[in-house]
């Protein structure tokens, strides 16, 4: 299933870094290019259990933020995502 994760800290904490470092962890295909707030996962689990995996809510390193599944899609954005999308879907 494909996820975007949207940090909703400040960063003073350095939290969008330990965000993205806990990300890249998980083996999983992540898109990561031209959003910078942004970061789109292809993950096999529920929503409930990346959130948990990432520790929103309990690890205040990686701070706040949302994560929605991506169901449906439209728009205008650079190819290299289009195809990222398409092939992790």
């Amino acid at each position: 299933m494909l996820f975007a994760v949207i940090p909703l800290d400040d960063n003073k904490g350095g939290q969008i870094e330990a965000l993205l470092a806990k990300i890249k962890s998980l083996d999983v295909p992540v898109y990561d290019k031209e959003l910078p707030d942004i970061v789109f996962l292809s993950f096999s689990g529920s929503i409930d259990a990346l959130m948990e995996t990432l520790g929103f809510g309990d690890d205040e390193e990686v701070g706040t933020g949302l994560i929605l599944r991506v169901t449906h899609r439209n728009g205008f954005a650079a190819r290299g995502l289009w195809e990222w999308l398409d092939d992790n879907e």
